[in-house]
């Protein structure tokens, strides 16, 4: 390499940098999300449910024993003779929490993500008409929080492995060159 040659290693290191940096800013900002796969949904109480005045971002993924059975909305949703999600009410205290669930499961304990009202779940409410008391937010139990984690460490992961690579490149790049044998 002469001093007319431009560096080759140093674009894959600023690259190795970048996805790197990516990487991490990933994991960052969906942590909670992957804690709390990792971890197990939380067991929520009816008084710490009632308490809840808005979402946080931390801490959603629950299960949750309501001391009335779930009564049944009659709204599906899915593809016409596949319907793969109902919609209940489960009895909290004087309110009602509004909740995704498979058409087959008639679970004692509901487990799932705390979230906001989607636009289905919004549709369905019109539909069967929206009850007065019930909660400012949702419990989706169809959607399994693995779907989100498992993304999340593959782009990451991936992040990782180009960076790794581009940085092996990059270490290659910048040997000198070995001389020629006589």
């Amino acid at each position: 390499m002469t001093r007319d040659d431009p560096p080759r290693a140093f674009p894959r290191v600023l690259g190795a940098g970048a996805l790197a940096a990516v990487a991490v800013v990933v994991l960052a900002l969906t942590a909670p999300i992957v804690t709390q796969a990792f971890g197990g949904p939380r067991a929520i109480t009816e008084k710490e449910l009632l308490a809840i005045k808005e979402l946080g971002w931390w801490n959603n993924y629950v299960k949750f024993t309501p001391a009335k059975a779930a009564s049944d909305t009659g709204a599906r949703y899915g593809k016409k003779g596949n319907e793969g999600t109902k919609y209940v009410l489960i009895p909290v205290g004087d309110r009602l929490l509004f909740a995704s669930a498979r058409v087959d499961d008639r679970p004692a304990e509901h487990v799932g993500q705390l979230t906001s009202y989607g636009g289905t779940e919004g549709e369905v409410l019109q539909r069967i008409g929206k009850p007065p008391n019930l909660m400012p937010f949702m419990l989706q139990s169809v959607r399994s929080i693995w779907v989100d984690t498992v993304a999340i460490l593959v782009v990451a992961g991936g992040c990782l492995i180009g960076a790794v690579v581009l940085t092996v490149q990059a270490m290659k790049l910048s040997r000198p060159a070995r001389p020629a044998p006589d």
